[in-house]
């Protein structure tokens, strides 16, 4: 007869109790891991920014602008001078702007926060679709590098940076739907409001607005449509209503522009130039050849400078071959997962969508079910941007592929497929025959595991950072007739001040409306053709007032056309009173 153990209440208490704390300290720890990258992460940025890290351009100077104008209760709806690509950005950095004054350190503060915003939302989502290892793993490789991502997550472009966060957040809160309990109306609200908002920032959120369409069919959202219908277009017209009404009074010329920018473009001055057939080709060899290296890393230019061409990048490949090799078979690599990932859910598309005999209103979806399909939808989003610029009819966009930015979402696929092979190597050499002769601790197969993504991480690692630190202010400079036009305007602002000059007439926007915001607009800058005529003027109420003023310098990139008919006019006796000086790259024609 034997005799069963009796079982106290606090033995049956005290797993479940050492389990919860476990768990508590575990997530104790990714936290502060987490913490530590993104702290890493800042640290890389702020370097970079006090090195000059990106070049300051007429681009960004436009958004500080606009925050400057703000401050005094004038608002725009999209950036100045377009019709697409919201203010939000603008708004954000106001604030930074009134506290510590306008510069090109304070005008990037607030998209590095939303950039490193971004790296701890992907942890998020590898965190939730796989587990905390891919999503740390996930966040190290962005808040270090590559330093394309690092230098555009950093610039004031206007809605590049919060795409990617805010695509991050859609996937999160549709993933939390198929929990029943979390579908009420001020979430599915929320849901709505940050889509709208999304959409209104930067029309690239379009994919990701999809993906959460394709997630809700997937787990069979239709209370979206019946209980949460109106908390959820309600939210969506909210978030999105300065671009609809932007467009309902101004012909929606949002629509056409973005239109324009793609092959179905019927304005596009190369419309028939190539061969349809060809140009897709075309843009697919260099989206593969070109942008998957500067997306993945490396020294090679292509870090978002203004006029920066797929011939300058191949030039440049060419004099460094292997640079270029070791960007492009890490590009290749990169590829390679997705396209294994991709496939591998492309076999189990029918097992997909959840069970019709379920009740999705009232029960909770199987946790591995929702995971399969948040992977699903996130390589859907990869799949549409990749397709987007195949698609894409901009001249040498492949050499500044910022419309390819969001695809670092997917990085949480690609880590994931990484670490499944080399834990399959791991469990293959722990048993192999030649490591028996190894101690056992040695051969385990979860120090495999360790030395293995070592292997990996830390190289890759290393070659983002080396990246980061060799980024010149002149590789993220614009480049106007073939001359980049890199550093600040010290000396420049400096001689115009001791002129008393308060406008400047120039024919470079990529100088002009830099040096309006350097000088806190203290001196306007008006864009000028040589014949006279308005140029490329952002801020058309700059024009009145520039033009205003009797006695405005005169500055064009030395060696420029431009800047010979300048001198020509002083030579000439049509500018009396004017000398004339060389300040850098530039002719400055100045009153005396």
């Amino acid at each position: 007869m034997s005799v069963s153990p009796t079982i106290t209440n606090d033995q049956r208490t005290t797993a479940p109790r050492a389990q919860i704390l476990w768990r508590s300290a575990q997530a104790q720890g990714t936290a502060l891991v987490l913490w530590g990258i993104l702290l890493a992460g800042a640290a890389v940025r702020l370097w970079m920014l006090a090195h000059g890290v990106p070049a300051l351009d007429s681009d960004e100077a436009t958004i500080g602008l606009m925050a400057l104008h703000m401050q005094h209760g004038e608002l725009a709806v999209f950036m100045w001078g377009q019709q697409y690509m919201g203010s939000l950005e603008a708004i954000l950095i106001a604030p930074f702007l009134w506290l510590f004054g306008a510069s090109p350190v304070t005008l990037r503060l607030a998209p590095m926060l939303l950039g490193l915003a971004g790296v701890a939302t992907t942890y998020q989502l590898g965190a939730r679709l796989y587990n905390r290892r891919a999503g740390l793993m996930s966040a190290t490789l962005l808040a270090l590098g590559p330093p394309f991502f690092v230098v555009l997550s950093v610039r004031a472009y206007g809605g590049y940076v919060e795409t990617l966060l805010f695509g991050n957040l859609l996937l999160l809160l549709a993933l939390r739907g198929a929990d029943p309990a979390r579908r009420t109306r001020p979430a599915v609200f929320w849901l709505g409001l940050l889509a709208g908002v999304a959409l209104w920032t930067n029309l690239l959120a379009l994919p990701y607005l999809l993906a959460v369409a394709l997630l809700c069919w997937l787990q069979r959202r239709s209370d979206l449509l019946r209980r949460n219908a109106l908390s959820l277009f309600g939210g969506l017209l909210l978030g999105a209503s300065p671009a609809i009404l932007y467009n309902v009074f101004n012909g929606a010329g949002t629509v056409e522009t973005i239109l324009g920018l793609t092959i179905v473009g019927a304005h596009n001055a190369h419309a028939s130039a190539v061969p349809l057939p060809l140009t897709l080709m075309q843009n697919l060899w260099h989206e593969i050849t070109i942008a998957l290296p500067i997306l993945t890393g490396g020294f090679l230019g292509g870090t978002q400078a203004a006029g920066f061409k797929e011939s300058d990048y191949l030039a440049q490949a060419a004099v460094h071959p292997v640079l270029y090799a070791i960007a492009l078979l890490i590009g290749l690599v990169a590829l390679a997962l997705f396209l294994r990932a991709a496939l591998r859910l492309l076999r189990g598309w029918r097992t997909l969508r959840s069970p019709s005999t379920t009740d999705s209103s009232t029960t909770p979806l199987d946790n591995t079910l929702v995971r399969r399909q948040g992977r699903a939808a996130l390589a859907f989003v990869a799949a549409c941007y990749f397709v987007a610029f195949f698609l894409g009819r901009q001249p040498d966009i492949a050499a500044t592929p910022r419309y390819l930015f969001p695809l670092f979402a997917a990085l949480p696929l690609l880590v994931a497929e990484l670490l499944a092979l080399l834990d399959g190597l791991a469990r293959k050499l722990a048993t192999s025959g030649w490591l028996t002769r190894l101690p056992g601790a040695a051969r385990s197969e979860r120090h495999v595991k360790m030395a293995l993504l070592a292997l990996v991480l830390l190289p890759l690692c290393a070659w983002n950072l080396a990246g980061d630190v060799a980024v010149t202010p002149l590789q993220t400079a614009a480049r106007d007739h073939n001359i980049w036009v890199a550093g600040q305007d010290q000396q420049l602002l400096q001689t115009l001040a001791a002129h008393h000059v308060h406008t400047v007439i120039s024919n470079d926007y990529w100088e002009g409306m830099r040096l309006t915001f350097e000088s806190n607009e203290t001196i306007i800058t008006v864009m000028m053709t040589p014949q006279g005529h308005p140029g490329f003027n952002r801020y058309r109420p700059y024009i009145a007032r520039g033009l205003a003023d009797p006695r405005p310098a005169y500055l064009e990139l030395t060696g420029t056309p431009e800047a010979a008919l300048a001198l020509g006019r002083l030579h000439n006796g049509q500018l009396p009173g004017y000398t004339v000086q060389i300040i850098g790259s530039f002719t400055v024609v100045l009153p005396s």
